[in-house]
This record gives structure tokens, sequence and C-alpha cells, in this order.
């Protein structure tokens, strides 16, 4: 079999078993799975791979429109023979199909019997059916000849007969995620972005593994204009609106076909999220049918996948789904919040209309019963209080503190001219107004509207106003004037006013350098611990994960989140200058010379960042040859007097540059430097930084272990990495440390350093590494490879899956190339050491 059968992406085992020499004797197959599994796909791989064995493939056409599938055979027949023994039998079939008599089944079968017997006595042949729920299965049984293939394709609801009467069902489940990124990859304009990636499948749910809803859902976000292309990558707009399904979708038609009933059940139930069959009652006159009717339909929107059942209660098949039929919920919402519903689905109905309850009172209410529990929920239900006129001071504390402790800001961007104004507020309660109000903004990346400044009352109130309030909030454990005051001189970065009222507290250092990297989040977290809660969205949450992902070695989300702030916008300049210089290195270290360059010049160096700007070219000259150009940069640089953040980084790397170099004088004083900044400032100078350019300019493997140590403490995984090489390469036994480090830059993504590794490596005289072995081997390939180290020879591995000997041959290429190892014996030592 040729190596072409490998484009059906992740269906491995399901062409070896549909492709296996056990058909001898004649062989029915039925490929089975939900619309958009691939099954097309993979009955043109298998015609691929048929043909380049020397077997005769035929490929049903589309009309199936006679009755029998007779039409569809035939086209197949006369694309591939010109036989006159064959031609005579194809005019036969018509004349049989078009006379209409009765009885016509028995004689089509005969004849088709006879065409493919003859086929036959010259070698194999293959049928390959395509939507053969359409086809009689009584004909597809008739062809099953000696020496005959038929491969019969069919949708998960159909062809029962059919597969009663198969030799074998081939099941197509979901295909793996990386398989779905891969596709994806494919069809785009550009490679997809991590964040794009992240959303469909959170949006698909389990149908993300369904290559044709994949594929589908993407191009129809590309219609509706939410994709962008920014740089180099593939990237999705709008990311506060839901994904939903595309309109022609499987779920959907099949709901539409059902009537007008299914769709109003699936809205409601979308509207809910989830509906409890005891829920139904109250919804009968906008489903306009009877409780009988309901529920038998819902039993039916289950059996078509439309609605997954849990128990008594069913929710959508993905919250696509869901979004799709939005705007047929609305009208859900308008009827159960004027319905006698439980009160907590009340509340969540009352959310979304305008019309307000006759007396909102109920709803603090149950805040504080669920409050304890369900902070989220309790939030949403002061707030609705809140829009339906519960001003008080009380239920205004509860919102502003469950605000800051959840993380959602969303309702401050909500308010209009329609919510009445909170008045005659005591003072806590109005430095906590202005307190969420700032929160918000910072925290969305949006400004308050006219309305909403009204509603806060921020017109007459000012920032001085609130600050003399003094710690009158923390009564009402909120934010104190304190805490404000200490976010904002960590902001700031001053080291001495922040000593003063921390101390010597263990999160000193790592509030300093949040602040001076711009991370809101990040500092807000360390002052009010867990009074307070990062957002899921927004440029704050978006900053955060992208140092987050810097430092732990998540590099792809953390490029995905350099490019988010960038279309979305940044919590400051100076975050989106860090965010860039931060990508410009991880792009260097993906080996994206050109991307890194891009990211780079688009930053002006400033007393902020110049450090941080000369680390990443010092990296760049580096890593392209030029270390003598490199250290030459750190010595006209003059961003070592200027204690900005990243200076540890930059003369750590010089020091190390130096020794590499053979410039030893420059590296002895990059380390002076280093140390002097270390005993002025501790906290600006990090000390694994120091003692890994100590140990590399006094070739002192402890303090490069030492220096390794700390970064994992930390679990900074780039630092773990760069020490671990740099420890391995004076340390005496250096084996265990260097082949971490190899499989480390592996992981990460980190070509030019699993390079450097594998050069220190050779340089030691040490083994060299394999390429790690990684998950994803299809349940063939883990078959071959256990063959393989039980010393089986090709055609003993052919005979054992059912496959051609050719094929384990094409199993044995792949997994070479997967493994980076060159033989059986490197592949066995690959295999036994993952």
């Amino acid at each position: 079999m040729t190596r072409s059968h490998l484009t059906a992406r992740g269906r491995d085992r399901e062409l070896a078993a549909l492709l296996g020499d056990e058909w001898r004797d004649g062989r029915l197959v039925v490929l089975r799975g939900p619309a958009g599994m691939g099954a097309t796909t993979v009955l043109s791989a298998a015609r691929r791979a048929l043909r380049a064995d020397a077997v005769r493939v035929i490929a049903t056409g589309e009309d199936v429109g006679d009755g029998y599938g007779v039409a569809a055979i035939v086209a197949g027949l006369r694309e591939e023979f010109e036989h006159v023994g064959v031609l005579d039998a194809v005019r036969r079939l018509r004349e049989i199909v078009g006379d209409g008599r009765a009885g016509a089944m028995p004689r089509i079968t005969v004849e088709l019997g006879g065409v493919f017997d003859r086929i036959a006595t010259n070698g194999p042949v293959a049928l390959l059916v395509d939507n053969a729920q359409l086809i009689p299965a009584t004909i597809l049984r008739a062809v099953r000849r000696p020496g005959c293939l038929v491969v019969a394709a069919c949708r998960d609801h159909g062809a029962s007969e059919l597969v009663a009467m198969a030799d074998e069902v081939i099941e197509l489940g979901p295909l793996a995620d990386e398989v779905i990124e891969t596709i994806l990859d494919r069809q785009a304009a550009a490679p997809l972005d991590a964040g794009l990636v992240d959303a469909l499948r959170t949006a698909l749910g389990p149908w993300f593994g369904n290559p044709g809803t994949a594929a589908d859902t993407l191009r129809a976000l590309d219609e509706r204009g939410r994709l962008v292309e920014h740089r180099g990558r593939l990237c999705l707009r709008d990311q506060e609106i839901p994904i939903a399904l595309p309109a022609n979708h499987g779920l959907l038609a099949v709901m539409r076909r059902m009537g007008g009933l299914a769709e109003r059940l699936t809205a409601a139930v979308a509207a809910r999220g989830e509906l409890d069959v005891d829920e139904l009652p109250p919804l009968l006159d906008v489903l306009d049918g009877d409780l009988a009717a309901c529920g038998r339909m819902l039993d039916l929107l289950v059996e078509a996948g439309v609605l997954v059942a849990d128990g008594f209660r069913v929710r959508p098949a993905c919250p696509a789904l869901a979004a799709a039929v939005l705007e047929l919920a609305e009208d859900v919402h308008q009827v159960l919040a004027a319905a006698e519903v439980e009160p907590g689905a009340l509340a969540e109905h009352l959310a979304h209309v305008d019309h307000a309850p006759a007396d909102p009172a109920w709803l603090v209410e149950l805040a504080r019963d669920v409050e304890p529990i369900d902070p989220d929920g309790a939030l949403r239900h002061y707030v609705t209080a809140l829009r339906f006129g519960r001003q008080g001071a009380a239920v205004l504390d509860r919102v502003l503190a469950l605000t800051v402790r959840t993380g959602w800001y969303d309702w401050v961007h909500r308010i209009d001219e329609t919510w009445p104004r909170p008045s005659d507020l005591p003072v806590a309660t109005r430095a906590g107004l202005y307190t969420v109000s700032w929160l918000a903004t910072v925290h969305t990346g949006r400004s308050l509207s006219p309305a909403a400044c009204a509603w806060f009352d921020l017109t007459a109130q000012t920032r001085s106003e609130v600050c003399s309030i003094g710690d009158a909030a923390s009564r009402h454990r909120l934010v104190s004037t304190a805490e404000m005051e200490l976010v904002r001189l960590a902001m700031e970065g001053d080291t001495e006013a922040c000593r003063a009222r921390l101390g010597d507290r263990p999160e000193f250092g790592d509030l300093l350098n949040a602040g001076r990297l711009g991370d809101v989040a990040t500092v807000l977290e360390i002052v009010l611990g867990e009074r307070y809660q990062v957002p899921e969205r927004g440029p704050a949450a978006v900053y955060q994960r992208l140092l987050r992902g810097y430092v732990n070695g998540a590099w792809t989300e953390a490029l995905s989140a350099a490019r988010e702030l960038e279309l979305h916008g940044a919590p400051s300049p100076r975050a989106l200058a860090f965010g860039r210089l931060f990508a410009a290195e991880i792009s260097a270290l993906h080996g994206e010379t050109e991307q890194a360059r891009q990211w780079l010049a688009d930053v002006t160096p400033d007393r902020d960042n110049e450090a941080l700007h000369v680390w990443v070219r010092f990296g760049m000259l580096w890593r392209g040859g030029d270390v003598n150009a490199a250290v030459r940069l750190a010595r006209q640089e003059r961003c070592h007097d200027n204690v900005s953040y990243g200076l540890d980084r930059l003369l750590s790397r010089a020091a190390t540059a130096g020794v590499t170099s053979g410039d030893r004088i420059s590296a002895q004083s990059f380390l002076r430097a280093l140390e002097a900044h270390r005993r002025a400032d501790p906290t600006r100078i990090g000390e694994e930084f120091v003692l890994l350019a100590r140990a590399m300019v006094n070739q002192d493997p402890r303090a490069a272990a030492a220096a390794v140590d700390l970064a994992r403490d930390r679990n900074h995984t780039f630092d773990i990495l760069v020490g671990q090489i740099r420890l391995g390469e004076i340390a005496e036994e250096p084996d265990a440390v260097l082949h971490e480090a190899y499989q480390l830059a592996d992981r990460v993504g980190a070509p030019s350093l699993r390079e450097l590794a594998l050069n220190v490596i050779r340089a030691r005289g040490l083994a060299m590494p394999h390429a790690p072995v990684r998950d994803g081997f299809t349940a063939t390939e883990l078959d071959v490879i256990a063959m393989v180290r039980q010393g089986r020879t090709n055609q003993q591995i052919a005979s054992a899956l059912g496959l051609r000997p050719k094929t384990v041959e094409l199993y044995l290429t792949k997994l070479l190339a997967k493994t980076g190892t060159r033989s059986r014996v490197e592949l066995i030592a690959a295999s036994l050491s993952a």
C-alpha cells in the first residue's frame, strides 16, 4: 500500500481493518458514523490504496433515484470497464430496472452477481459505496462474491438491514484533537491561533472530534467576518459572541425536519441550559403542544442526538447548538419570567427580560441563600434585583464584594438609563462603587458608558474624594484605601514605599516584579488574596496568561495571548511592549526568526523595557551564531546602568556568552555588575541569575545546580532549561541533566535550545538521546511497536494484524520518522525509554 492512504488523517486503524487480506471469499464491510465524520475521505483513501495494490476499484455514482441503487453501481462499472461482456450486463441491468415490472429485485441480484463473478476472474475487485443507506441491502449483498470487497459507508441511523448482513462493521468515532487541528490548519489560509482552537473546542464539545462539523464551523466563522489573520495565525474576532453551528449543520437540519415543536423545545432547553422534564408544564403555551406530545418529542430529539439526556434532565448536544437557536430562546425567557416556576429558574429568566416582578425582594433573599455555595449565581441574582429597584446599601455592598470576588464585571457595562440610580449611600458604599467602576474598566478594557458613569455617580465623585474616605471600605471586605495605594505603588515600582507597607513578607518580590511588568491582575491577587479573582476574559487576564505561559513553558498559549493583546487591547502601553518582547523571544526560540524580528520591531525601547529589549536582541544574535556581536551589544548598551526589568536576565546571559566566546574579561565584568545590583536591590535581580552567571564564570557546578533548583521551585520552565544546559557543560556527571534538558526543549518546542543541548551532549562525548516518543500514536501503531519489540518480521506482523506486508513497511517508516529513530533497534530502545 502506498503512503497516500495517510491523507485520511487519524484513520489508520480503520483503513487497516478495511483493507485487510481476508476477503478472498468475498467480504462486506460497513463503515458507519455520523454525518461529517469523514466516511467519504476514508473511502477516497481506500480507493487510492487499493489501486496502488493493483485492485480494480468501482466507486458508485451519486444517482440512486431508481429505488435499487443500480444506476449508481452501473455508473461505476461503466467508468471502470470497457469489456463487452460487462457492458452487455450493464445494459441488461438498466433494462430490468427500466421496464418497471414486479419481481425485479431477484433478477437484478442475479445479474449483478454474474457481473462481479465475471470481473473477479481476472483479479480482485472492490466496490466502494457512499451513502449506502440509500441502496437496498440485498443489492450490496449480491455483489459480495469471491474475490470481491464491498465497502459500504452509511450514516449512524440508517441501513440497519445492511449492518445485520455485514461481515464487519467499522465505527467511525471522533478524531483526536491534534488530528482535527491539523485538518483545520490545512483548510485555513493560515495556521489557527491556539485561542481560536480552544474556542472551537469549547463551543463544539464532543462534536469537535467530528471533522466535518469542525471544518464547517470554521468556514461559517470566516463567512461571518469573525476571523482575522494576525502575525501568521488565524485569530477569532468578537470573542464575547458565542460560536454557533452553521445553519446547514446536520443537527439543526434534523431538528427542523422534526417540525416546529422540535425547534421550540430545543430553544427552551437552550434557554435554560438544562431542562428538567418536570419544568415542561409552564412551557406548554409557548411550546404550543400538550405534555404527552412534548415528552415524546424530547425522546425523539435525544434519539436524534440534538439533545443529550442525563436522568430526567436534558441539555443541548453542544454549546454551539444552543447558540444557533438563541433567538428562538428569547420567547422562552419572556414566558417563563411570568410563569410560576422554581425561584432559581425564575431568577435566571428575569435576567433576560425588561419587566420587573411585582416585588423583587425575594431575589435578594434567594441571592443570600445561594451565596455560600454559588457566589457567581448569587451575584447575578443581586444584579437583577438592583436593576429592578432594590438599591439599598446592603444589596450594593454584596454586589460590589462579589464582583471583585468572582471577576464578573460584565454587568457594569449593561447599565443603561432604565436602571434606577442609587442615592443616600454611606461613605463606604460610595468608595466601593468607585473601586468597582475602576476595576471594571481595567479588567474589561472598556470605558464606562455615560449611563454607567451617572449610575456610579462618577461625575461628582473624584478620586481624591474617595481616597479621603480612609479605610471605611474595608469594613465591607471590599478594598481599603491602603490596599488601593499599595496597588498603585506596586504598579509604579516604588520599592521602598512597598517595603514600608509589606515588610519582609514572602510575596514582596513577586509584587514588585508584577508591578514593574504592568501585571495588574497579579498585583491585585497578591494584595487582595481570596477576595479577588481574575476574570476569564479581558486584557488584564490575557496579559497575565501571557506572562505565566512564558515562564511555565506554555509558549503556544503565550503567543496566542500576545496576538490577542494586539487585536483586542492591552491593559497599558507598558504591558503591550513587554508582551511583544516576550513574544519575540518565544518566536526566536521556536526558530521563527522573521516573526521574532517583527515583534521586536514594534517595541520602542524606554526606561521600563530597555534591558529586556537588549536581552531579546542579544539572544537572537547569539543563537544566530554571532556571539561576539552579542557580547559587544551588551557592552555598548548602557541599559545596565538603569535597573529596568530583565536586567538580571541580560547580564546573566551576557556573562555566559562571554565565557562561551573566550572573552573572560567581559564575562567577569558582567558578573560584577550583576552582583552589585543584587546587593543594591535584591527585588530587581533574581538570585538564580546571579548563581548561573557565577557558575559559568567560575566553572562552579554547585552554583549551577542551585540556580536550577531555584528555577524549579518557581516553576520557571525556561530558566530550568537554560540552567540544565549550562550545568551539563560543567558538571562531572552531566548525562541525566542534559538528557532531561533535551526532552524539555522538545516538549516546549524550542529547536535552538534542543540543538544546543545536543551540541553539549556531543562535546561531552555522551550517548545521543532519541527524539521523545510522543503521545498520539494510533492503536495500530502501538501494536506494530509491540510486535517489533517481540522480534517479529514484517510478514508476521502483517499476518497478526490482518495487513499487507507493504502496509506494515509503511507503518514502520512512519514510526521511525515520528520517533526520530533510524532502525528497529533504535525504535525498540526509544519505546522502552518512554
